[in-house]
């Protein structure tokens, strides 16, 4: 579904590059975390595939079109992003916020229909916002809010979503359930997700596949069986890691120390 050819980016001239010559390929139906240190590029890579940014030197495909070919609004209906920071300033309810994930299929000056009420109705019900429907979202905490953008991102029923950091503001109950969501409609619809993830045991519960970047570049890629090793983890991150399964025995887990 996606495809990135030598990939590079810097904000401005004098400044150093923080994408690298990346190569990439997406395949559609996977769940793929972008892991690495802070400063990586994880959050750039994001803004690239959807479009925010334009690459310096390269090009990303989606569905085998270049994606600078696309035309913003057609894009919107492909593919929706959950920043990391998400902020409105303006008293919306949140029911008008997550409609907003409508707006892309909406007629000039038409109004949603019953099926675009329905969407929204849903993803509410399943990010357990519905009874703040009427809520302002002004008013709401940090972890409130990044559910709502969640569940906007969702209402635009993408092909692709791309996460970045987006339980970083939720405790873990919420975080949990918001991965499950997400991983459920992976499973069941086909949604393609690609998440910069800060948690690498959240991504090793949840992602099938996983890209390692390191200084603007990609250290590794693969499934993420392959990917989460400890001599790797360690490279990448400059700490002591060990892996091994989790206390539930569903998966790995990942523990650290200082070198």
């Amino acid at each position: 579904m996606w495809q990135i050819e030598r990939l590079w980016f810097r904000y401005r001239e004098d400044m150093p590059w923080t994408v690298k010559e990346l190569e990439l390929s997406i395949k559609e139906g996977s769940f793929t975390g972008i892991l690495g240190p802070n400063g990586c590029g994880k959050t750039t890579l994001l803004d690239l595939l959807a479009g925010v940014l334009k690459p310096d030197r390269g090009q990303i495909r989606f569905k085998n079109r270049l994606l600078t070919a696309w035309h913003t609004r057609e894009l919107s209906r492909h593919v929706a992003m959950v920043p990391q920071d998400f902020a409105i300033r303006f008293a919306f309810t949140v029911q008008q916020v997550v409609e907003m994930g409508r707006f892309p299929f909406l007629k000039r000056l038409g109004g949603m229909n019953p099926e675009d009420q329905e969407i929204v109705t849903s993803v509410m019900e399943e990010l357990d916002i519905i009874s703040m429907a009427d809520r302002p979202v002004t008013t709401l905490s940090g972890g409130e809010l990044q559910r709502v953008a969640v569940a906007r991102a969702l209402a635009q029923t993408p092909e692709t979503l791309l996460l970045d950091e987006a339980t970083s503001n939720l405790d873990i109950f919420h975080s949990l359930s918001i991965m499950s969501v997400i991983k459920r409609k992976v499973e069941e619809e086909g949604l393609t997700v690609i998440a910069a993830i800060h948690d690498i045991n959240l991504a090793a519960m949840f992602c099938s596949d996983a890209v390692f970047l390191n200084n603007g570049r990609i250290k590794a890629c693969g499934s993420k069986d392959d990917i989460l090793q400890k001599e790797l983890i360690s490279e990448v991150y400059g700490v002591r890691a060990a892996v091994g399964r989790d206390g539930f025995g569903q998966g790995v887990q990942v523990s650290f120390r200082l070198p």
